[in-house]
């Protein structure tokens, strides 16, 4: 089977749904086209609950009927086209402008069908449809029909049928431009800090919201560059308890630098006027981990929400990359953070276990600076 996990061809999409439970008639199988997306208006649908108004439509249909045997397919399960859009186009430094209001810009270059994505290709080549046995790629603009039980997106499989490919790519546009009018669609993450029950909070690095562009980069693994004092990036947060924090950041350099870490509205920020703030220096083939920095932060207002900012204020290579990898920017609340400076309390004290490199899911893709850091909080 050609493809893997998040891309578009049938080793990426296609998997078979296995249901157990009161009602569910054993052995019953159902040959139509189900997604990820109809499970939860299979639930609703079960618990007896009907949408808000305000969510919108749903993305995907519920599938009751074919769990407990009692029906064929309806109309629109036997005619939908499910389209799928893999991770290759927003992979590399995919960072959307942002409006006035810090929000994803629409329209914008970067969200374009045509010449959008990270690399400018656009975002056609990234997105698969399948409709009843028929599957169609946009990298190749390929239709494939699967017989006799295969699956394989392989040329003995391709065929050429004009109608049932125009059907499938214009379905694939047209669910591409609902993806982007979609008021959520392509906003960057928000961040949580202090969240009741947490021994910790950490804000991602490639989650950033925005940056330099040019000469600070958002990758898969976290934020590269920094070459000229100013350039920074930014994260949203939301603060959801008050007080005072200790606070890491996760950071390798190629040579000697100063930052600044602020946090406040874009506006406050941007002004001085960040009422949380400080300034720490890396040096070079090192990690730095800050554990004695303390930010006394509130609870901040989701009508106005806030940032992080992570600033390069000098360098000693002035034009050179000061950063390697940023992985993340960690707030211990608390206890933790009203610890001694002598004491500095271990990963077990906050409930943490020590991470597993070769067993926990992705943290195999963090750089071996990460590893340290994680190996001095795990104590």
């Amino acid at each position: 089977m050609v493809g893997e996990k998040r891309r578009v061809e049938e080793g990426g999409t296609r998997n078979f749904l296995a249901v157990k439970g009161p009602g569910v008639k054993r052995g019953y199988v159902d040959p139509a086209l189900v997604h990820v997306t109809d499970i939860f208006p299979t639930l609703q649908e079960m618990a007896g609950g009907v949408p808000a108004s305000t969510d919108g439509p749903l993305d995907g249909l519920s599938i009751a009927n074919l769990i407990f045997g009692a029906a064929e397919p309806t109309q629109a399960q036997k005619e939908r086209v499910v389209v799928e859009l893999d991770v290759t186009c927003t992979a590399d430094d995919f960072v959307p402008l942002l409006n006035k209001d810090r929000r994803t810009q629409k329209p914008q270059p970067l969200l374009d069908y045509e010449k959008g994505g990270d690399d400018g290709g656009g975002f056609k080549k990234c997105i698969g449809a399948r409709w009843g046995d028929y599957s169609w790629l946009g990298k190749n603009d390929q239709l494939y029909l699967f017989r006799g039980g295969s699956h394989e997106q392989a040329p003995c499989a391709a065929v050429e049928d004009a109608a049932v490919k125009a059907k499938l790519s214009s379905a694939a546009r047209r669910w591409f431009d609902s993806v982007v009018a979609s008021p959520n669609a392509f906003e960057r993450p928000l961040f949580f800090v202090g969240a009741p029950g947490r021994a910790s909070s950490a804000v991602l690095a490639p989650g950033a919201a925005e940056r330099t562009p040019g000469r600070v980069s958002v990758l898969p693994t976290g934020v590269v560059g920094f070459s000229q004092p100013g350039d920074a990036a930014s994260w949203r947060v939301r603060v959801m308890t008050a007080g005072t924090y200790r606070v890491g950041v996760g950071l390798s350099a190629n040579h000697a630098a100063r930052f600044r870490l602020s946090m406040g509205t874009a506006e406050q920020i941007a002004s001085g006027r960040a009422p949380a703030r400080f300034e720490f220096g890396v040096e070079p083939s090192r990690s730095a981990y800050t554990p004695d920095a303390r930010l006394q932060l509130p609870k901040t207002d989701p009508r106005s929400p806030w940032e992080l900012k992570l600033e390069m204020v000098s360098t000693s290579r002035p034009g050179a990359p000061a950063v390697s990898g940023l992985q993340d920017v960690t707030f211990f609340p608390g206890a933790a953070a009203a610890a001694n400076k002598a004491a500095r309390p271990t990963a077990a004290a906050n409930g943490y276990r020590p991470v597993d490199f070769g067993r926990d899911e992705g943290v195999g893709q963090w750089s071996d600076s990460n590893r340290e850091r994680i190996a001095k909080l795990s104590g």
